[in-house]
C-alpha cells in the first residue's frame, strides 16, 4: 500500500481477537467470570443467567486492557461494569431473541421461557439502534 499510495496514511481494522492476547486481557477475564455469575444473581432487573457465554468474555472485554493500559485492577472494574449493564440490556433484548428462536423452530430445554445472549445480546450499540427502531413501528 505504501508503494502504491505513497505519503498517505491507512489504518488496518483487527478484529477483538487480536487483544485477546494480551496477558491483561486473558487475566480480566479469569477473574470476571465469577464476577459475572455473581452479578446475574444480585443486579436488580435482571433476568439473565448467562452459562454458555462465560466463554464470550474475553471477547466483550478485550479493548478494556489497551484502554487501561494494561491494569487489571481498573479492566476488572470497566469490565464488572459492562457486563452488568449488558445484562440488564440482554434482560430487555430477550424477548427478541425469544422470538427469533422460535421462529427459527429452536428446540427449548424443558422449563426454559425465555432466551438471551450477554455477548450479543448485551451490545450497547445494538440496544440503542433497537430502541430508535422502536419509535418508527
Amino acid at each position: 500500500m505504501q508503494k502504491r499510495f505513497s505519503g498517505q496514511e491507512f489504518y488496518i481494522g483487527l478484529d477483538s481477537a487480536v487483544a485477546i492476547g494480551h496477558p491483561a486481557a486473558i487475566a480480566t477475564a479469569l477473574i470476571l467470570v465469577p464476577i459475572t455469575i455473581i452479578l446475574a444473581l444480585i443486579v436488580p432487573g435482571n433476568n439473565v443467567l448467562p452459562f454458555g457465554d462465560l466463554a464470550t468474555i474475553p471477547f466483550m472485554i478485550a479493548m478494556v486492557a489497551p484502554i487501561s493500559k494494561g491494569n487489571v485492577f481498573r479492566s476488572v472494574i470497566i469490565g464488572a461494569i459492562v457486563i452488568g449493564v449488558g445484562l440488564l440490556i440482554a434482560t430487555n433484548v430477550a424477548p427478541l431473541h425469544t422470538q427469533a428462536a422460535i421462529d427459527a423452530a429452536f428446540q427449548f430445554p424443558e422449563g426454559a421461557s425465555k432466551i438471551s445472549s450477554i455477548c450479543d445480546g448485551a451490545n450497547p450499540l445494538t440496544w440503542v439502534l433497537l430502541q430508535i427502531m422502536k419509535i418508527f413501528r
